[in-house]
């Protein structure tokens, strides 16, 4: 017995040890933190004082202020007399005075002797309009506005808005809230404020991510129609990419650049191999890149251009017969590739990351200007690449591509550099990826048929 109750005593006395130091450490804080903001009282200019979230009045004055660290603004020629607080909700501060009404500091064009709040929104009216935060919903009605079950979303006699904004062609009538910050009519499918113009209104449904899980490559979709699969509010890909996908054996949902080779595939720019592959890693051709490139310039109009070709002089190792002779005489008339020294246009030679670039923008971009006196003015953010020379003779077709976004990040691969030193291309906000890693264009190397693809796509 004597044991249990010197033990049970020593139980009591370390839990109220514990509960002692707990105190002691709280009260330690408490004495910080009440230090600590007189300090930063005293530090502040006495128009950085902080102040208190809302309005405030002092004599004929009225100031207000946005949040506890922000200064005051006096709010000038406003009316202590008859000033009045509408609302303080989180995100909505409105008052009014005789004259005016105001939006946190900012002045309305709303009328003060009509304005009156929508009942548990952020909207408000007057007599002539309707408005939410701090801006006016332009050709709204007043007398037929409501909110909606989701209250970014509202609807008048006049149409269908988000967030203050009119989707084009609502019909109010049929129109519902979706998930994904999609929503539809009887005609028109939108994501938040953007009409989709491609999406079909009967066929539209959410897909959910947690539950489905289903991608076009390595997107995430959310949405789809009979024709395509969206993610937030963009067409991704064709429904038929699954199809399309499992035709060939060495293409994935994971595999590089899939989005674009799929749709290559879907628009007739590109095939596969009779052994069913695709083969996306292997290099494309000088002439197959050729054949790519004027098919997807010139479409269904292509055979016209050849027979609209009067004259070009042939290369020596290009003959008539070839499978790719007039794509080859059409680039030479159209001064896409001038060739090698002979003559020679060496049509089965892998073309080069450099070649491809030149060969791209002057089929795809013909009269662009794409030159400059200053190396360095088509650089924009984060495209300066360490091997590239700006004075190459490919360059300004690189840059162009790089800045007019044909050729994305996923065109550039990390460099091996342990010793370089990133000051220079930091300081102009270029030449490193998103890990902070150096870049390189690898100008040399073999462009694959899978960037090919994703180049057009």
């Amino acid at each position: 017995m004597a044991f249990l109750i010197k033990q049970s005593f020593e139980q009591i006395f370390y839990t109220i040890n514990r509960i002692m130091k707990k105190i002691t450490t709280m009260m330690a804080l408490t004495i910080t933190l009440i230090f600590t903001q007189i300090s930063l009282t005293q530090a502040l200019s006495p128009l950085e004082t902080l102040c208190e979230k809302g309005y405030r009045i002092d004599g004929q004055k009225v100031y207000f202020c946005e949040n506890a660290y922000e200064p005051e603004l006096e709010m000038e020629g406003v009316s202590v007399d008859s000033f009045e607080v509408l609302s303080s909700f989180p995100h909505l501060n409105l008052v009014k005075d005789e004259n005016s009404v105001y939006c946190g500091s900012l002045k309305m064009e709303a009328d003060p002797s009509s304005v009156e709040l929508i009942t548990r929104s952020n909207y408000y009216k007057d007599k002539d309009s309707v408005y939410m935060g701090c801006q006016q919903i332009k050709n709204s009605d007043p007398d037929t506005f409501e909110p909606l079950s989701n209250r970014n979303y509202a609807q008048d006699s006049n149409g269908v808005y988000f967030k203050g904004l009119s989707l084009p062609g609502a019909n109010a009538e049929t129109f519902e809230i979706l998930l994904n910050g999609y929503s539809k009519d009887d005609s028109n499918v939108y994501h938040l404020d953007e009409l989709i113009p491609e999406a079909d209104a009967n066929s539209f449904e959410i897909i959910s991510l947690i539950v489905e899980g289903h991608y076009c490559g390595k997107y995430g979709i959310d949405a789809h129609d009979e024709n395509y699969y969206y993610a937030r509010g963009r067409v991704i890909c064709n429904s038929s990419f699954d199809e399309t996908l499992s035709n060939f054996s060495d293409l994935s949902n994971q595999t590089d650049y899939v989005e674009g080779i799929v749709w290559t595939v879907e628009q007739g720019i590109t095939q596969g191999h009779a052994d069913g592959s695709w083969r996306p890693d292997a290099c494309i051709t000088r002439s197959q890149l050729l054949k790519i490139i004027l098919e997807y310039r010139f479409g269904d109009d292509y055979e016209s251009q050849i027979l609209q070709l009067k004259s070009s002089e042939d290369f020596s190792d290009v003959n008539s017969g070839d499978w790719d002779y007039d794509y080859v005489r059409l680039a030479r008339a159209l001064e896409i590739v001038e060739g090698y020294e002979n003559n020679l246009f060496k049509p089965n030679d892998c073309v080069s990351r450099a070649e491809a670039m030149k060969m791209v923008v002057t089929a795809l971009a013909p009269g662009q200007e794409i030159t400059s006196s200053d190396p360095l003015a088509y650089w924009g953010m984060g495209s300066i690449m360490l091997d590239m020379d700006p004075n190459a003779w490919y360059a300004p077709h690189a840059r162009f591509l790089l800045n007019s976004g044909f050729v994305g990040s996923k065109h550039i691969r990390p460099a091996d550099a342990p010793d370089f030193d990133p000051s220079y291309y930091t300081q102009i906000l270029g030449g490193l990826d998103a890990n902070k890693k150096p870049r390189n264009f690898f100008p040399a190397e073999d462009m694959s048929r899978k960037e090919v693809a994703y180049l057009i796509y």
